[in-house]
């Protein structure tokens, strides 16, 4: 029996990782005096966005958002912040630290530091640092209220100081635009305090409404402060390739513990992040440099560091963002013990839509994490301890590329994917575990991490396993390649010697009362089918026609013409699309029904013969139906629209 398809066919899906939220808390967090879980929408807010966090002193958590009019970065936009003094179970009332909502002014980047004995900083951005009037990068001799602001907290942010105008600090005359963070700044364990900025350079014809342009036009560097917030100066610019590190804007950052700074680059279009180093925080910055671990869409991540709380633990430096190259999903913790050369942990947090997010640590320990959910319709609060975090061991990969498939492949962290790919191609792997000592095999072979594993795709089902493994741990990834025919090809072709499939799709038969015979015409032998004989075949991906264009054929020998029908070839169900050939007596008869469209019904009487060898054969071009004996039109007819089989 030989079916040919001549368009390929295929399902293609991913399954998502599910975290249990039995091992990891999740708020969602108090915002707005009207708050649900699916809108926080009150009567002046539509949206919560880029979430910021801190943890002062005393364990106090302070959670703070760009609370927006409308939904877009320039709408009339107000800072609102929450404290919550009992670990983010509850959430007291809001706190107004920046009014534009009302007028119709951006407010922009919020960012906190946590300090000593309840000290905490606030630094924010009006209108990007431009001024809209002046047309031109605002100083604090502006009249207009635009620039970057300055707010400080004694009092684990109970109540706040009152704003001062820090523009110049930022050197207006280099820039216009500018953006503070976004996410939390740090307190250097010099005392030093830094916040990453991104600046729009002068002379590069932006404007306030335009966060993309030419290579180069965009710079990071940082604003700290040497004296506890007094006064601020901005840092050195942060040296990049243009061409490699493409705009690099909204960034992390940490101090690692051996005492260096890290900025954690987000780029545009890039598909990872970017680091650099620096030993005091504002000089001295390393080239960015791609982590090709560090797999992001575009999007603000966060970084923050766990420090041991006793010997059986590691101090981890932890990175949080949407671990995907193009789409804001799948948020990710990554944790690595080695200062950011490696990253040996990962957990997943939540793989739906969600999007910007800020991570801190109180001092006992428990790590949270602040993010958006469905582009800032509300915003989410997850705690996990540090169990939690490592219980998924050192056997996770960082990377998983996939290339020659017949759609793009996406890593999204999770352990099962169907892959669409033609049969008969060769498809090249590459993988990366988050920990450098992690071993990996690829379909039982032992295989050096970034290396190419090749693999040939078959019909049927080509399921390839990728374990990763560190003493008694592993972790086994299952590509599941589902392939599309190749145009024209056999995707069943049983030739008597066996009930297995001989064409590239290896869609096996199982047989029921079904044996080879020496017919004395093929070399290989026929099959006999004696009473209520059958070859089947439940699984059907490499056969299923769907609604495209198909031939079936056969060679039959009948010994009896009763009256009784012999099916010939069947697929599908009555109720969800069926089409079926079968003899009875002398006819051969053609039947096709699917959901919807009215039933086909091809007969050609008088034209099967016994005892001899005959060739039949039938095809569906659209709605058109052939019915062949011996390369002879025997019947034709047409359908009132295009069958689909597919649900059979």
């Amino acid at each position: 029996m030989l079916l040919l398809s001549n368009d390929p066919f295929y399902i293609v899906g991913a399954e998502e990782t599910v975290q249990s939220e039995n091992t990891i808390t999740y708020t969602n967090t108090v915002i707005g005096t009207k708050f649900s879980s699916t809108n926080a929408t009150n009567e002046k807010y539509a949206y919560w966005r880029i979430p910021g966090m801190v943890i002062t002193s005393n364990d106090t958590v302070i959670t703070y958002y760009e609370a927006r009019s409308e939904g877009t970065d320039y709408d009339g936009i107000d800072i609102v912040a929450f404290r919550s003094t009992d670990g983010g179970d509850t959430f007291g009332e809001p706190i107004l630290l920046a009014a534009g909502a009302d007028d119709g002014i951006t407010i922009n980047n919020p960012v906190m530091f946590s300090g000593e004995e309840g000290t905490v900083h606030f630094i924010y951005c009006v209108n990007y640092g431009v001024c809209t009037v002046c047309n031109d990068a605002a100083t604090s001799s502006c009249a207009h209220g635009a620039g970057v602001f300055y707010r400080k907290s004694t009092d684990h942010g109970a109540t706040w100081t009152e704003p001062v105008n820090i523009t110049d600090s930022a050197q207006p005359e280099l820039h216009d635009v500018i953006a503070t963070g976004p996410g939390h700044g740090i307190r250097l364990s010099s005392g030093t305090l830094v916040v990453p900025v991104w600046m729009v350079l002068k002379d590069k014809g932006w404007s306030l409404t335009a966060h993309g342009g030419p290579a180069g036009s965009v710079q990071v560097s940082t604003l700290y402060s040497v004296d506890d917030g007094a006064t601020w100066q901005l840092g050195e610019l942060v040296p990049h390739d243009k061409d490699v590190c493409t705009l690099p804007n909204e960034t992390a950052i940490v101090e690692t513990f051996d005492g260096r700074i890290m900025l954690n680059v987000r780029m545009n279009e890039v598909g990872y992040r970017a680091l650099s180093y620096s030993n005091n925080g504002y000089s001295g910055w390393s080239e960015l440099a791609i982590d090709e671990d560090l797999i992001d869409p575009t999007c603000f991540g966060s970084m923050t560091s766990y420090k041991a709380q006793d010997t059986t633990e590691e101090d981890i430096l932890l990175f949080t963002n949407c671990e995907h190259k193009s789409a804001r999903v799948n948020l990710t913790v990554k944790g690595s013990t080695d200062n950011g050369d490696t990253w040996k942990y990962r957990k997943v947090i939540a793989t739906h839509a969600v999007g910007y997010s800020d991570m801190a640590v109180d001092s006992k320990g428990t790590i949270y994490i602040l993010y958006e959910v469905s582009s800032g319709q509300y915003c989410r609060l997850a705690r996990l301890d540090y169990d939690t975090l490592i219980s998924d061991g050192v056997t996770t990969l960082s990377s998983l590329e996939v290339e020659g498939a017949s759609d793009e492949f996406s890593f999204t962290g999770g352990t099962s994917y169907s892959i669409a790919a033609d049969a008969g191609t060769t498809v090249s792997i590459q993988a990366k575990p988050y920990y450098g000592n992690a071993a990996i095999t690829i379909g039982g072979n032992s295989y050096i991490p970034g290396s190419v594993y090749e693999h040939t795709v078959v019909m049927g089902g080509d399921p390839l396993q990728i374990v990763v493994s560190h003493g008694s741990e592993s972790t086994t990834y299952v590509l599941n390649f589902v392939p599309k025919a190749p145009k024209k090809s056999k995707v069943l072709h049983l030739n008597g010697s066996s009930f297995n499939d001989q064409s590239v799709c290896l869609n096996h038969m199982t047989a029921t009362n079904v044996t080879t015979v020496d017919s004395g015409k093929f070399d290989n032998g026929a099959y006999y089918f004696g009473g209520n004989a059958k070859l089947h075949k439940v699984s059907t991906n490499g056969i299923n026609p769907g609604a495209e264009d198909f031939t079936v054929a056969a060679w039959i020998h009948p010994t009896t013409l009763s009256s009784y029908q012999h099916i010939l070839f069947w697929f599908g169900s009555y109720a969800n699309g069926q089409i079926f050939m079968r003899t009875s007596g002398t006819n051969l008869q053609v039947i096709a029904k699917s959901p919807g469209v009215a039933e086909t019904v091809l007969t050609a009487k008088d034209c099967i013969k016994k005892g001899e060898w005959q060739h039949i054969a039938f095809t569906r071009s659209g709605t058109a139906f052939t019915l062949y004996i011996d390369g002879c039109v025997v019947a034709t007819g047409n359908s009132a629209a295009v069958h689909d089989f597919s649900a059979g």
